[in-house]
């Protein structure tokens, strides 16, 4: 190999502008062997206890040396585990000031440190005052026993509930759009108030437990203790939007909502607590409950009563589609009734409440045979299984676009079993129906449950009175329609294309079918738009005939009307 010794020699040369430059710049500083800095922290404000509680960090960085300290890396651990740094430039004999602020998730022991260099990339006269650490121990929460914070004596009805952070928002706004008695328990009293506090509030509950409670004096009592960044002051300034002064009873701030409905708030043992009470004769406020602690024998005997229903318990376990998302659960005792529900959500965002109450009297033969309820929806029959659903209005009878909630029932001798799905109202409004009624089926409750009777009728009607139409069958799963019509004209005729549409644009169905004169046959054919279920008695479809009659072309227009009892048809009833 011949050595090109001209090359070598611009190596050594550029080798040696390195040397140099790095000499340059330790000459200049830039890079410290003997930097003097020491770190100090200190907590500002209180000392948290409690999970979701934060500790707010001031972090002193001191240069106690004579040169400039350039860019030096300063990091942050937590137990460890480096939660971020930075880096800081501090002029010879000064010090700069970074805060820092951690909010606890769970209980447990937690050390912060801070370090400079933690690489060690730089020379430190002394590392063991280049770092500081603290340490705290954060304790778990009181056990959540809503219970404690209401008498437990004369309760008549009692609703328990345990929630995530996205359940209580999800519910406070089912409970805002939609009168069911399931949710607005869960906000009550007052009905305004509480779905204010907890939709603008949400995204700062990580836990909800509570408990509302009927007296038997009809008084009304609620219990709601939350875990999380919301605190008694947020609660507060929602409550003072609805124009009502609020005062402070030692650590309870107190508001009175009206004559017979007082709010209370409060910090304690790791929990915001709330307290609503009515008091129909007006006697008493929420104020003469705040600070007790109640025997909570309520719980216990929801529990017992609970685990005395083998069959409530294995039903309301498969009561839940898969690849879904828990977001709380429901326990309610009334009458002797007992009902539980799981509030969930899916992929899709869609937001389903499964509803089991076990009746503490069976219904006779003579209810199931013969029901009194009608069924203003959609009809599901298959074997033992019957299932009505219906759409449920919004509050103030609007669409609550682009969501829709239908309610699927079905109702044995010894269990009503109710279905809210909240899903897309384009598209899924009729797929909700016919899913809640599988899953029902799915239950395997080998009880006679009521036969659903439609509280409306089909019909068709044409336009023109050599011609008449009459209703057969339509099949909520293909869209299908089958009709009767009628020839009144002197000659034979032949039905040529049917259009059936909700909306214009949808494609004209081929019939050539010839009626003779004074005949009737029965014609098939595909409506366009999937009707939707709702209260409403019917959903009418445009007919647009075309037959020819006398080597004649024309048209007749008329309407379908189809009945929302949905797939009572199509599954044989």
């Amino acid at each position: 190999m011949k050595i090109n010794y001209k090359e070598v020699a611009i190596y050594a040369v550029i080798a040696a502008a390195i040397v140099i430059a790095v000499v340059f710049i330790l000459g200049k500083g830039l890079i410290s062997s003997n930097y003097n800095v020491s770190i100090r922290v200190a907590q500002l404000g209180g000392v948290p206890q409690y999970p979701y509680q934060a500790s707010h960090f001031l972090i002193n960085i001191t240069n106690n040396g004579q040169n400039q300290v350039n860019n030096l890396l300063v990091g942050f651990y937590l137990n460890g585990v480096s939660l971020n740094a930075v880096n800081v430039s501090i002029p010879a004999g000064k010090s700069v000031a970074l805060l820092k602020n951690y909010t606890y998730q769970s209980a447990g022991n937690y050390s912060f440190h801070v370090i400079a260099d933690p690489g060690q990339v730089a020379k430190l006269t002394d590392r063991q005052q280049a770092q500081n650490t603290i340490s705290l121990l954060i304790t778990q929460p009181q056990s959540a026993d809503v219970y404690i914070s209401i008498p437990n004596g004369n309760i008549t009805d009692t609703q328990s509930f345990t929630m995530s952070g996205a359940g209580t928002f999800t519910a406070a706004q089912m409970a805002q759009n939609y009168n069911i008695s399931l949710f607005n328990k869960l906000f009550t009293p007052p009905p305004k108030i509480l779905p204010k506090i907890f939709r603008n509030l949400g995204n700062q509950v990580a836990y909800f437990n509570g408990a509302y409670v009927m007296y038997a004096n009809n008084s009304t009592a609620y219990s709601g203790w939350l875990q999380g960044t919301i605190n008694p002051t947020l609660i507060g300034l929602v409550v003072s939007s609805f124009g009502l002064h609020s005062s402070q009873y030692g650590n309870t701030t107190y508001a009175m909502v009206n004559n017979t409905t007082s709010i209370c708030t409060w910090y304690e043992g790791g929990w915001t607590k709330i307290l609503a009470y009515y008091n129909d004769s007006h006697g008493g406020t929420c104020l003469g409950f705040s600070g007790n602690a109640y025997n909570p024998s309520e719980s216990q005997l929801l529990v017992s009563v609970l685990k005395s229903n083998s069959n409530l318990i294995h039903y309301q376990s498969g009561f839940l589609y898969t690849n879904i998302t828990p977001l709380g659960s429901v326990l309610e005792y009334s009458n002797g009734n007992i009902t539980t529900a799981n509030l969930f959500n899916n992929s899709y965002g869609f937001v389903f409440t499964t509803s089991l109450k076990k009746l503490a009297k069976p219904l006779n033969s003579t209810v199931i045979n013969n029901p009194k309820d009608i069924c203003l929806g959609l009809i599901y029959n298959n074997g033992p299984v019957h299932v009505c659903s219906v759409f449920i209005a919004t509050r103030n009878g609007s669409i609550n676009q682009p969501y829709g909630l239908i309610n699927s029932s079905e109702i044995t001798s010894n269990y009503i079993i109710n279905m809210y799905s909240l899903v897309n109202q384009t598209t899924s409004l009729v797929a909700a129906h016919e899913n809640a009624a599988r899953l029902m089926g799915a239950l395997e409750v080998n009880e006679t449950s009521v036969t659903w009777k439609s509280g409306f009728r089909n019909g068709c009607a044409i336009m023109n009175s050599s011609l008449q139409c009459g209703f057969l069958n339509f099949n909520y799963t293909s869209n299908n329609a089958s009709i009767n019509i009628t020839n009144g004209f002197a000659s034979d005729m032949r039905i040529d294309t049917i259009n059936c549409e909700l909306a214009p644009g949808y494609p004209t169905v081929s019939i050539n079918k010839t009626i003779a004169s004074n005949k009737t046959a029965a014609v098939q054919f595909r409506c366009y738009n999937l009707p939707v279920p709702s209260a409403t008695a019917v959903t009418a479809y445009s007919l647009s005939i075309n037959y020819t009659v006398d080597n004649t072309m024309k048209s007749a227009f008329g309407v379908l009307n189809v009945t929302n009892s949905g797939l009572a048809a199509s599954q044989g009833s």
